[in-house]
């Protein structure tokens, strides 16, 4: 199943503006479900990441929008991602 991008985008801002980044980070994941490359998409949710101090997984994400691919895959859960 499709998902609405716009919709998505939508909810997940409006959590965001509330505070509520985990639920917002769940959101824009729906959209990775779609498009894992979304480059766009991963920088958004590591943007996120870092905004609750959690630095690892913002790296991940960051790392994986630049590379074009999924990092966890390639270095494996929990792996440190050089840059």
């Amino acid at each position: 199943m499709a998902v609405q991008r716009e919709q998505v985008v939508q909810t997940a801002e409006k959590y965001v503006s509330r505070g509520k980044i985990e639920p917002a980070i769940r959101e824009y994941r729906k959209l990775l479900a779609d498009n894992p490359n979304d480059i766009n998409t991963l920088n958004r949710i590591g943007d996120l990441y870092a905004r609750i101090q959690r630095i690892d997984e913002a790296g991940i994400d960051h790392a994986a929008a630049h590379s074009g691919g999924d990092v966890q895959a390639e270095h494996g859960e929990g792996d440190e991602v050089e840059e």
